[in-house]
């Protein structure tokens, strides 16, 4: 009768082991497909994280680019009126101090000309410049 006591929990023990083998395979099984689930929800969740962050520092940059043209028009265009005034001021000077020698004005002429000539291809009144 122990013989068969010490059979039937040898059995007992067998099918307890394949049981916990079968159970710990299915734990097994469950986490993958929970880890695996896991991984997508995350991944689409920094996808669209990602993408909302590549949106916003796209319209950053193009606001500063749009600033900085900005920048670089009003620099442009600020030199060429301030290049308009000095000119205009230069020959106005020019022309005050030899208005009486009539040599000067052979001088003087060309340099206004040129000064004018510039402002108008700048598009800039010299009298506004003025």
């Amino acid at each position: 009768m122990e013989e068969a006591e010490v059979e039937r929990e040898r059995e007992l023990r067998s099918r307890l082991s394949r049981q916990a083998a079968a159970h710990d395979e299915h734990v097994k099984d469950v986490l993958r497909v929970q880890q695996h689930e896991l991984q997508t929800a995350f991944d689409v969740r920094l996808a669209g994280l990602v993408d909302r962050e590549r949106v916003a520092l796209q319209q950053k940059v193009a606001g500063w680019t749009g600033r900085m043209q900005g920048v670089d028009k009003a620099l442009a265009g600020s030199s060429a009126f301030h290049f308009c005034v000095f000119a205009g001021l230069s020959a106005a000077a020019l022309c005050l101090s030899f208005r009486a020698a009539t040599p000067a004005t052979f001088v003087v002429i060309p340099v206004m000309f040129q000064a004018v000539q510039f402002c108008r291809d700048q598009e800039i009144s010299l009298v506004d410049a003025v």
